[in-house]
């Protein structure tokens, strides 16, 4: 099985076209995303035909589990879309079906190569049970739209922030610099806390200025990443409801920087570059 490993600022991929031999992606994910006998990534991305779109983006996450959306994936899905011609034509936007709707991409070429992707991301959802979240009924609501709550974990006040892109995230804004949080730690035990019926990715956030957020990743079903686009989003959303940052932010991730730009009402923009590592065989055999 041919296989092409992407990366969007070091968010990992293994992109594969959609192969109806495969019976189980959920069984075979865990085996090639294992970085010491398999591959190595935080997911797989298939791409497959669309009947709604152009084409269309089913993630598998590392551990098996299926994810509805991802930014940086769907940059990565965007390239090797075009480099392995499964568009009809080179146009200058395409539509990709993904978990979470359909998402509109437009690739930017530099030199004959797709270098970036900038990203529809959609508009953010705020409702508890769409996220979804359980909240108690007196958990407040921020500028009348942003569902919050502090959750305790080993003697932590984490005070969360919620937002869905179509995949559920929850922000904690920290007054320290982010690489002092302990990810690895609290990471895992937000993600499968009891009120997130589907898990969680979980963002550790720090306000630098009005235009740029630090930012590391607990990634719902891949553990700590070097990037989520969607968890940027959520970051950004969050911090300007609350009044922390403009309509243009660059949001710094251990892996680099994603550009996002929302207006308080429409839908999320997200802009960053996409590579590919490389390509090889993959033997389902052993």
């Amino acid at each position: 099985m041919h296989f092409t490993k992407l990366h969007g600022i070091g968010n990992d991929f293994i992109l594969i076209k959609e192969d109806p031999t495969i019976q189980s992606w959920t069984n075979l994910a865990p085996i090639m995303c294992n970085r010491h006998t398999g591959i190595g990534a935080d997911g797989i991305i298939i791409a497959g035909f669309s009947s709604v779109a152009d084409i269309k983006m089913q993630i598998i996450n590392s551990d098996g589990s299926e994810a509805e959306m991802c930014g940086n994936g769907i940059r990565c899905l965007t390239k090797f879309a075009f480099d392995e011609d499964l568009l009809s034509t080179k146009t200058s936007s395409i539509t990709i079906e993904t978990g979470a709707g359909i998402q509109t991409v437009f690739p930017i070429w530099e030199n004959g190569v797709i270098s970036r992707v900038k990203v529809n991301m959609g508009s953010p959802i705020f409702e508890p049970h769409l996220i979804p979240v359980t909240l108690p009924k007196t958990a407040p609501l921020g500028n009348q739209q942003l569902s919050e709550f502090t959750l305790s974990i080993e003697n932590m006040s984490l005070p969360l922030s919620f937002v869905s892109m179509g995949n559920p995230h929850a922000v904690y804004f920290s007054e320290q610099p982010v690489e002092t949080f302990p990810i690895l730690q609290i990471g895992p035990k937000v993600e499968h806390h009891e009120m997130f019926p589907k898990r969680v990715n979980f963002h550790v956030a720090h306000i630098k200025n009005s235009s740029t957020i630090d930012q590391v990743v607990w990634e719902r079903g891949a553990g700590p990443t070097m990037a989520c686009g969607s968890g940027g989003c959520a970051s950004v959303v969050a911090a300007q409801l609350k009044g922390l940052v403009g309509s243009e932010v660059n949001v710094n991730l251990p892996g680099g920087t994603l550009i996002y730009t929302w207006d308080g009402k429409t839908d999320v923009w997200m802009e960053g570059p996409v590579e590919t590592a490389y390509f090889g065989e993959w033997f389902t055999n052993g």
